[in-house]
């Protein structure tokens, strides 16, 4: 994985030291079992995104993902990505994925296909497209790929396939070898990956490498981009129907080599408030080339010397990311990650960085945490200014949510179920922000949930009270 702490400063930790890991997001699709969307209503949705995708090789691979009224041919990729700024319906919405007793190269050494079968099934009932899972070069066998291994892939694109959803598959994970005498053992490895599982139905993408930038103090900056280049352009020649990536820990280390890629992929682990800037550097240096903010969490660890996180937390953190990803244009999300883990002594990321154990939506007797509810909140709301979670010092708020026709979005603060301040805002197509003020009272009286904050609109089922914050 990468790094961690969200609420001061981002600490990355030494490559030699972890292993990665990390999955797709939609917001607005809601693909859960148990409320897809009707016959008339996807084939609406599948023509409203048609558009807006057939420029973008990673909308296009998305698309594949979502209620499909009849197959679509994959683009051919690698090509100019046209200025695309995909809607919620399109977006990636996704999970990093190890079994929660099995972390790690654990995955892969003690798979459990029934753990599998319990995590897929409630990853899609929480509403998620995609996962994102990690192949270990050398657990793999390197060039000369081990069958075992082998089948236990297959396995889990089968039963992502059965609950559908669709994989990234993250590759060279624990991967040093970038001067180029090795590439030759290198391309032998993704020839062979191709061949037994480049054409499977779940597989969404390739991501290159977790995280490569960690490895360029160790390595050479140069020769690890180089490599970053050399690869994609080999997988490119073997597949030309799947979009392909690099994952980033920190978005300012992407450059010239992201010229080979098809869509961009960066983490963050860092204050809220700094979200924006990070996206917006992001636009400003590659412009409209897709991007999908790969890993990002909140630990819960909240007797962690020096950096405690009280749990409930969690939701205000992913709840303002999410809201700065939709207001980012982001392709989509991908969280980390699903499960919190036990100590387990054999797994480094786990040994060296305790606080890798609490980052998970659920906790370790399987119980929902915070986080949970931020995932698919039809309207997010933050602090306008800060854009983080809503504080007692908040004085503007913002209410972030796309809709798919005009409309009007009411909002009403209401004390024992009477209104006593009604706003009403003009919904336009797509993402809407909306911004209003508060005073000091009314602020104390919502986060003392003396007043509820009550949305309506036409495209929601029915009235939403907004969640301000977690304490």
């Amino acid at each position: 994985m990468m790094l961690l702490s969200a609420c001061g400063q981002t600490t990355f930790v030494s490559p030699a030291a972890l292993t990665r890991s990390v999955m797709f997001h939609t917001e607005d699709l809601k693909l859960t079992a148990k409320k897809l969307p009707s016959p008339v209503k996807r084939l609406a949705l599948t023509k409203a995104a048609k558009a807006q995708t057939e420029s973008n090789p990673l909308s296009m691979a998305v698309a594949s993902a979502l209620p499909q009224a009849s197959p679509q041919l994959h683009p051919q990729l690698h090509s100019p990505t046209a200025a695309v700024r995909a809607s919620l319906n399109t977006q990636l919405n996704g999970i990093n994925y190890y079994p929660q007793q099995n972390p790690w190269n654990r995955f892969w050494t003690h798979y459990d296909a029934a753990a599998v079968t319990r995590d897929l099934s409630q990853v899609r009932q929480l509403g998620f497209n995609s996962v994102r899972i990690f192949v270990f070069y050398e657990l793999f066998g390197g060039p000369d790929l081990k069958s075992e291994q082998m089948a236990y892939l297959q396995n889990f694109l089968n039963q992502a396939q059965s609950q559908g959803l669709k994989v990234v598959v993250t590759l060279f994970d624990q991967y040093q070898q970038y001067a180029p005498e090795h590439d030759r053992a290198a391309e032998a490895h993704l020839n062979h990956l191709y061949a037994a599982v480049g054409n499977h139905q779940a597989l969404l993408a390739w991501d290159l490498k977790n995280e490569s930038d960690l490895d360029y103090p160790a390595n050479g900056t140069e020769t690890v981009k180089n490599w970053v280049s050399r690869m994609a352009s080999h997988l490119h020649k073997l597949d030309s129907q799947h979009p392909i990536t690099a994952s980033y820990a920190d978005a300012a280390q992407m450059g010239s080599e992201t010229e080979s890629l098809d869509y961009l992929t960066f983490h963050y682990y860092g204050p809220e408030a700094n979200f924006a800037s990070t996206a917006a550097s992001i636009k400003q240096r590659f412009g409209d080339k897709p991007a999908v903010l790969g890993e990002f969490g909140f630990h819960t660890w909240s007797d962690r010397p020096g950096d405690g996180h009280p749990p409930a937390h969690q939701y205000n953190y992913l709840n303002a990311i999410l809201a700065g990803a939709a207001k980012a244009g982001l392709q989509g999300t991908i969280a980390w990650n699903l499960h919190d883990y036990p100590e387990l002594s054999d797994v480094p990321v786990i040994r060296n960085q305790p606080v890798n154990r609490y980052l998970g939506l659920f906790d370790l007797q399987g119980q929902a945490k915070s986080g949970v509810l931020a995932l698919n909140q039809p309207v997010r709301i933050i602090d306008a200014d800060t854009q983080s979670a809503v504080s007692p010092d908040s004085r503007r708020l913002e209410l972030v949510y796309a809709s798919q026709h005009p409309g009007a979005l009411d909002l009403k603060f209401q004390r024992q179920g009477q209104a006593e301040r009604s706003l009403s805002f003009r919904s336009h197509t797509g993402l809407n922000s909306q911004t209003f003020s508060v005073n000091a009272a009314e602020i104390k009286d919502l986060l003392e949930l003396r007043l509820q904050a009550v949305v309506s609109a036409p495209e929601l089922e029915q009235a939403q009270t907004l969640i301000l914050r977690r304490d």
